[in-house]
């Protein structure tokens, strides 16, 4: 944890005497490890509760903090205040778009970070905000990246006892850049064919402008069919959407539609939860 700490204070030029936030529950290693970095930097360490909507009325400036993104959400809302956050980290896997384009132009250094508690806290960031937001991860100093034979992320470093290996497909590129493609659990297997539901999702959300998810659900015959489901109110105009879509998939896959959903369910960390999603409608399929 303090290698792990020494790293992002190397990586963001943190130095002592200048303020951090911690806003996470502590039970968790995104709490712990603003706690270590405050030792460990020297920083002034100030607290606010733990909860999806933190009051930071009356904060001084804060030089460096971690949240999750519903936090992020409500500081840039206009429903919380932002007391002069500098940089500020969120939890990687739950960047959705919404959050992408209320960050876009706000005057702060915001990075997304790729990491798990195997590796204490995150090994790579990227910026998702300013003129020039990176699609790229970056890895931290001392970190090195490879892939297994399922293109799936392996991380050294050299603080931990061996190799971790994840279920995160990634395409490397350069000796400390890799671009994340999706998770090996959420592949969607229809007969045989394969697809990376991120990165399909990736693509609908640049073209729509709206969080997407795609399912693979079972109709009443008993036959999978994919569906892009959308957030929130706007409607998609399927005569449009649909053919790009087909693009993206293997040419034997054809997407039986689009439903729009108000929010699409996430978990404590802010991911998409997808069976809770065919969940909610398949009963209306």
């Amino acid at each position: 944890m303090i290698k792990s700490a020494e790293n992002t204070c190397r990586f963001f030029g943190l130095v002592p005497g200048q303020t951090a936030l911690l806003c996470l529950p502590v039970e968790y290693i995104a709490g712990k490890m603003m706690v270590v970095r405050s030792m460990v930097c020297g920083l002034d360490l100030l607290m606010a509760e733990p909860t999806g909507t933190p009051d930071l009325d009356g904060m001084p400036a804060i030089d460096f903090c971690a949240m999750v993104p519903v936090q992020v959400m409500h500081i840039f809302s206009g429903q919380g205040r932002n007391p002069g956050i500098k940089k500020l980290i969120v939890g990687g896997t739950g960047i959705t778009t919404e959050l992408v384009n209320k960050v876009r132009n706000i005057p702060v250094e915001i990075y997304a970070t790729y990491g798990m508690a195997e590796t204490c806290s995150h090994i790579a960031v990227r910026r998702i905000n300013g003129p020039d937001p990176d699609p790229l991860y970056r890895t931290l100093p001392g970190i090195d990246i490879s892939q297994d034979e399922r293109n799936c992320l392996v991380i050294r470093a050299p603080y931990l006892p061996s190799p971790v290996s994840t279920n995160d497909q990634v395409e490397i590129i350069g000796s400390n850049r890799f671009r994340w493609i999706g998770r090996m659990d959420n592949l969607i297997n229809i007969n045989g064919i394969k697809v990376v539901p991120e990165e399909v999702e990736s693509v609908m959300a640049k073209i729509t402008g709206l969080s997407c998810a795609l399912v693979s659900l079972t109709d009443k015959r008993g036959i999978p069919r994919l569906y892009l489901v959308t957030e929130g109110e706007t409607r998609v105009q399927e005569s449009l959407i649909l053919p790009e879509l087909s693009k993206l998939l293997p040419s034997p896959l054809k997407p039986s539609g689009i439903i729009r959903v108000g929010k699409l369910p996430r978990n404590k960390a802010f991911k998409l939860d997808r069976k809770r999603l065919a969940e909610m409608i398949l009963p209306g399929l």
